[in-house]
């Protein structure tokens, strides 16, 4: 379990990261995403040569474009060539997108009797989970991607008035300051749970992913607690590539008959028992996280890669790169080949699109 120092509470990016590989957020923060939205036509390398000319980084564009500076040159101009002789505008359609950006309905913050608490933030990498807790007010709020469902987003609330007095707490949402990636229209709202379902705004030419739908319980405004008085509550989301809420709406309700957290659990750690350690804790603290961010980036029954940065933020727009296979998944065979092999399942059903683009650009690199 890893405690994050106070002076870093004021650093989000230093936050711990709820995701599993399907889901995920960075903890407190507004943005929730969802992966593998968008199979593109052109796959990852249209995003790559489209953004070399913006690109800050000569390494980087030297390695994509070899000569051409940040000119569009050899495969990129390939590609550049392609996309104007077939009328398409890249922006328009969004190519290269690997995640939605979402609303996380869970992100917030917690006040008692309109003043701030003071939170300890720890990562649970044995349960997969982050808390936020205060022990002077006897706070405690966990937040979790499941485990055994990748479709399921948790937030746990436990408060207890421990003082001699009422105390009314306030939870004020954190909203999105950017635009989302979904346009949503709420089907169901009432008290027990919120439903919507969305169109993607920019989705890629002919994808036959272009919406999400989510259903979760609403966030509390104020809970009244007099001495002595506790409240606990399990906030649910469920959210899908679907375009009705029928399949979100059934998960989120069988969500009420069973277990959610222990089967969580039981399932994060029968997928991570194997580990690696030495004669160095300090070593083995360093490996043990390593592992732990691969393991929640890459799931056994969702056959894609992970991007820079997981699934909770959307580095290099949420785009897969083949350093997936040459260190990731090499890092993971020996302890969790299941996972590892998520990657090459992934290659290995977009190859007829690679062997596709070649022949259209008269380019020899599919393979």
């Amino acid at each position: 379990m890893f405690t994050i120092p106070e002076s870093s509470l004021s650093n989000p990016s230093l936050f711990p990261h709820v995701q599993n590989a399907y889901i995920g957020t960075i903890l407190s923060s507004p943005a929730l995403y969802v992966s593998s939205l968008y199979t593109s036509e052109l796959e990852w390398l249209e995003a790559a040569c489209l953004s070399i000319n913006k690109s800050s980084n000569p390494i980087l564009a030297e390695i994509l474009n070899p000569g051409g500076g940040y000119e569009l040159s050899g495969l990129c101009g390939k590609l550049d060539d392609y996309l104007q002789d077939n009328d398409i505008d890249p922006l328009e359609h969004g190519y290269g997108a690997r995640k939605a950006r979402l609303q996380d309905p869970f992100a917030y913050t917690l006040k008692a009797n309109h003043r701030d608490i003071d939170l300890t933030v720890n990562l649970d990498m044995d349960t997969s989970t982050a808390t936020m807790y205060s022990e002077d007010d006897d706070v405690r709020l966990t937040w979790y991607a499941s485990a055994s469902s990748k479709n399921v987003y948790v937030n746990s609330v436990n408060l207890k008035n421990s003082k001699d007095y009422e105390i009314q707490y306030l939870f004020e949402q954190k909203l999105n300051k950017g635009s989302d990636d979904v346009a949503f229209t709420t089907v169901e709202d009432g008290n027990s749970k919120v439903c919507k379902a969305g169109e993607v705004v920019r989705p890629e030419k002919d994808s036959e992913m272009k919406y999400v739908s989510q259903c979760y319980t609403p966030l509390p405004t104020s809970i009244l607690l007099k001495p002595g008085q506790a409240f606990g509550i399990d906030l649910y989301m469920v959210v899908s590539l679907e375009p009705t809420v029928e399949t979100v709406s059934s998960i989120y309700d069988q969500l009420f008959t069973t277990d959610v957290f222990s089967e969580h659990v039981k399932s994060w750690q029968d997928k991570s028992a194997a580990t690696i350690r030495t004669n160095n804790e300090t070593l083995n603290e360093q490996i043990h996280a390593t592992i732990y961010a691969l393991r929640t980036s890459l799931a056994e029954d969702h056959p894609y890669p992970t991007s820079p940065g997981g699934t909770s933020t959307n580095g290099y727009f949420g785009l897969y790169f083949w350093d997936s296979e040459i260190w990731i998944a090499s890092s993971l065979l020996l302890l969790n080949p299941l996972s590892a092999r998520t990657s090459s399942y992934y290659r290995l059903s977009l190859l007829s699109k690679y062997s596709s683009f070649a022949t259209k650009t008269t380019t020899k690199d599919a393979e």
